[in-house]
């Protein structure tokens, strides 16, 4: 299976590299198996409460690694919790414009769009390393020659998202200062939908970079994975907002406070503490402070108008 998989993918490059008449169009590619189960999205009907994890990380490993974190929030609301998962961010998004999920956890690229277009409040703030913000990281193979983002003119390059800060605003933004674009300066590039897949679309030499979170390159190194291993950094961003938690327009304030109530008192309880450490995050705080998300809604407004 993992051969014809395999193949499978080499093929799908080939054919957007390769087989593509027109140099500059953007193509998608899927790096990923078929689902295993298909999640309806459904109109709310409490008590049940419905949760949608944005693909930073392919949609298996973000089953796999936010089972617990589910299961402890339903105890502790005491009613049914539902995932739901959609292949984009815009579709993360539209779950929640159209209130068909309570909750999301959504990238930073994600919530400004919402909150400069649409109706969206902050939940609470994941704290990951004593931090609340994070990087876009510029990765090639290991064994790559290049050494510079300017290197990589002319070559095969990997977006993320579409609406990914890390994985796609902020390459675009540091092409708009150069006087460039995605189509200008690349050769080819593609959309993987999640970091994941970016980064082994790099170890695998099927494109020459990607840009990605620091957060799931970090962690993916943590844990000795090999395709993060066979890649390396050479280019970090600024620092920026860390991807938040989110809820839909118009839930009752009542049932918001006992949200943040349970994600921020779960890092005083054993259990808690050892869910967040199984998905990377120390504690969830406040969104008292939101300035670090304001650099972020600039680089968007400057790129919307430019």
């Amino acid at each position: 299976m993992k051969l014809k998989c395999k193949v499978l993918l080499i093929f799908l490059i080939f054919v957007i590299f390769v087989g593509c008449g027109e140099r500059h169009k953007y193509k998608e590619v899927k790096l990923r198996e078929p689902k295993t189960k298909e999640f309806q999205s459904k109109k709310l009907q409490q008590p049940s409460v419905h949760i949608a994890i944005a693909p930073v990380i392919s949609p298996q490993s973000s089953l796999i690694l936010y089972a617990d974190f589910i299961r402890y929030l339903q105890e502790k609301l005491e009613m049914p919790v539902e995932i739901i998962q959609r292949e984009t961010y815009t579709e993360i998004n539209e779950l929640l414009i159209n209130g068909d999920v309570d909750i999301a956890f959504i990238c930073t690229g994600a919530y400004i769009h919402l909150k400069q277009n649409f109706s969206v409040k902050l939940l609470v703030i994941p704290q990951v390393n004593g931090k609340i913000v994070y990087q876009s990281y510029i990765i090639v193979a290991k064994d790559s020659p290049l050494t510079s983002f300017n290197q990589l003119r002319d070559k095969n390059f990997a977006f993320s998202d579409p609406i990914s800060l890390s994985g796609f605003f902020y390459p675009k933004y540091r092409l708009y200062k150069m006087g460039q674009t995605p189509r200008s300066f690349f050769h080819k590039t593609i959309f993987t939908n999640s970091h994941d897949y970016s980064i082994k679309a790099v170890a695998e030499n099927l494109v020459d970079g990607a840009a990605v979170d620091s957060l799931v390159y970090d962690s993916l190194l943590k844990e000795n994975n090999s395709n993060a291993k066979n890649t390396k950094v050479i280019e970090r961003s600024p620092f920026f907002g860390i991807s938040p938690v989110v809820v839909r327009p118009h839930l009752s304030p009542s049932f918001y406070k006992k949200l943040q109530d349970v994600f921020t008192q779960m890092a005083q309880d054993e259990t808690g503490r050892s869910i967040l450490k199984k998905i990377s995050i120390d504690r969830f705080i406040l969104p008292d402070d939101i300035s670090y998300y304001e650099p972020v809604e600039k680089m968007l407004k400057d790129l919307k108008n430019n």
